[in-house]
């Protein structure tokens, strides 16, 4: 009997903690709650949360709740919270939007209004002409989930020739400059308003040999269990705040931003082609 009732409180732990996880909004005292708000690493979590706090202060003003920002050391940290359903509220990839659609069912609420390209380039005096010309050689991406690297993949893989590309994961869009300009790789690959945002010396000793089509950009997202008139009034929120001057001082400084309503089907359905979600 014992044993059973052992057996009992342990399943009861287990269940409590599985609600925490897959339940992320928390009840405070006096019935209101709090709503995580999850972002994907850009820089280490200390730089990110001096960058999104003003947001997220701003958000918790204008909707009249409590907000809890979560940040990640690592990239396949925020995508493990994500299969889970760890945020209430996400900032993700496009290619991170539908693995949340397909593991948590994430709902698209807003996006930036400048749509994205990848672009593949190599080093402005590379005997490299054109795409056919890196068979068989080494590719520089950012990471193996940046929107990007699989915008650019997913194109090359449409060649009629097989490449067999190397790729080599550098962990930023300096390093894929770096391994370029130095001749460690025979190109490399970005998004073009990396290259844009890039200093003019560096961009002069590049030449651009591939362009992909265009994408929607980085969503800002909600879970389904989040109310829909929340949900609502967030999308709202941050309409709004990209139509003010202050607004998109906050929006920008996140880099999201002038926003736009985003839909599933319209803006990131056809990532599902890209092999994305897995």
């Amino acid at each position: 009997m014992l044993s059973t009732g052992r057996n009992i409180v342990v399943a009861l732990a287990v269940l409590a903690l599985s609600a925490l996880t897959f339940f992320p909004v928390i009840a405070e005292a006096g019935g209101k709650k709090t709503y995580v708000f999850a972002v994907l690493p850009q820089q280490p979590p200390a730089s990110m949360h001096a960058l999104w706090i003003p947001l997220v202060k701003r958000l918790e003003r204008e909707l009249g709740i409590t907000i809890r920002l979560k940040l990640y050391d690592s990239m396949s940290g925020f995508e493990d919270g994500l299969k889970r359903g760890a945020g209430d509220f996400v900032f993700s990839t496009p290619p991170q939007m539908v693995i949340a659609r397909s593991c948590q069912k994430y709902i698209p609420l807003v996006r930036g209004n400048r749509e994205l390209a990848g672009v593949l380039f190599v080093r402005k005096d590379s005997p490299v002409k054109s795409v056919a010309d890196l068979k068989a050689t080494e590719v520089a991406f950012v990471g193996e989930r940046n929107l990007c690297s699989v915008m650019t993949r997913y194109s090359l893989s449409q060649y009629n020739t097989d490449l067999n590309l190397v790729p080599l994961f550098s962990g930023s869009t300096t390093n894929v400059y770096r391994n370029v300009l130095l001749g460690k790789v025979a190109a490399g690959a970005t998004l073009d308003v990396d290259i844009e945002r890039e200093s003019p010396e560096t961009v002069a000793q590049l030449r651009v040999i591939m362009t992909t089509p265009k994408v929607a950009p980085h969503p800002v997202s909600a879970h389904p269990r989040v109310p829909k008139a929340l949900r609502e009034k967030m999308t709202a929120t941050l309409l709004k705040l990209s139509k003010e001057k202050d607004g998109m001082e906050l929006l920008n400084r996140v880099r999201i931003g002038e926003v736009v309503p985003a839909d599933y089907a319209r803006d990131y359905k056809n990532l599902e082609k890209f092999g994305a979600a897995r």
